[in-house]
């Protein structure tokens, strides 16, 4: 499988009709292919990412999604009563360790708190995660240590938890899906819910970016206002064949 974006199936229903969506990450990969899903299925997409591509979204907001004042200035320009959130950017491979927590972790985290109380009654909120994050248990402590983590203070968390590399992908994985699991955020509109969407790593039976956003777009909608604190996989069985290795089964 490519990270290339794919076309999203032909005669997708209008699940999403009316409905103002952001994505972070909607410049490539599976955040592009979220976005073009809801458009395709009757949304307005307003994509967020920091390479700039304006062809498949509606309005397109331009943030470094690690830059905490960034994200406080984005949650500004971004309009009122929007029906759901996207959290699917990538970390660049070329970022170090530091960098790539406070985009993966710490700033989906700021940019949700933000969004929430002025988000729609009954908005969704999904995020994309690593297959680690079914097993989030695993990272409990870590996970515990780092729940009022500040931007400032990621290096000496690093350092304290000996994170680097994959291990830190396998942790952020892990956080975001037990912060999803978690109450909304303070003062959040009436009735949101936050899930997160599995998606797989590359290998040629792994479902395409596409699939991975028809899922997404079905948290988004209407249909799914009963699934809250879901963790979805929609890797091609990844997540099952991990567990299965992870505990001998």
């Amino acid at each position: 499988m490519t990270d290339e974006p794919q076309t999203p199936h032909r005669g997708e229903l209008p699940f999403l009709r009316g409905k103002t969506i952001v994505v972070t990450g909607s410049a490539s990969g599976v955040g592009r292919a979220c976005a073009q899903t809801c458009t395709a299925m009757g949304a307005t997409v307003l994509g967020v990412d920091i390479e700039r591509a304006f062809d498949h979204v509606e309005e397109f907001y331009r943030a470094d999604l690690g830059d905490p004042r960034s994200l406080d200035a984005l949650a500004e320009v971004l309009p009122e009563g929007v029906d759901g959130l996207v959290n699917a950017l990538g970390v660049p491979a070329r970022v170090d360790d530091a960098t790539a927590l406070q985009i993966g972790l710490l700033g989906v985290k700021r940019l949700t708190a933000a969004l929430a109380p002025r988000m729609a009654d009954g908005a969704s909120v999904v995020t994309l995660g690593g297959r680690e994050a079914a097993d989030w248990v695993a990272a409990l402590p870590a996970i515990r240590a780092a729940r009022e983590l500040g931007f400032e203070d990621v290096e000496s968390f690093l350092e304290a938890q000996g994170l680097a590399g994959g291990a830190l992908a396998g942790f952020m994985a892990r956080a975001l899906a037990a912060w999803a699991l978690q109450p909304p955020p303070p003062q959040a509109a009436a009735g949101l819910r936050m899930n997160t969407v599995i998606h797989a790593a590359g290998s040629d039976d792994a479902p395409g970016v596409a699939d991975v956003a028809s899922v997404v777009a079905f948290l988004l909608s209407d249909r799914s206002r009963a699934v809250r604190g879901a963790i979805l996989p929609a890797d091609g069985g990844q997540t099952s064949e991990f567990l299965c290795g992870t505990h001998g089964l």
